[in-house]
């Protein structure tokens, strides 16, 4: 039995780079490094009722469409030109 083999493209000088997706969930730590914020800012928000937690037991994770969509709503303007 003859068995012929594909060819494979050519991969010199070409890098490769595997994307993982956008997790689903966040713990706080991770929320605060995804968006650039501290954590401290993150749970200020959940206390006050801005951005909404899951809890697993005792431990909070945000969904990532709540950061994002949190993000969002923050202000575009630029808090020194406030009045």
């Amino acid at each position: 039995m003859n068995i012929l083999e594909e060819p494979q493209p050519a991969t010199l000088g070409v890098t490769y780079i595997t994307v993982a997706p956008a997790p689903i969930a966040y713990t706080m730590q991770a929320a605060a490094a995804a968006c650039g914020l501290s954590v401290t800012t993150l749970r200020g928000a959940v206390i006050h009722g801005s951005l909404p937690a899951r809890w697993v037991g005792n431990k909070p994770i945000i969904r990532h469409q709540d950061l994002a969509d949190w993000v969002d709503e923050l202000s575009a303007d630029d808090p020194k030109y406030a009045i």
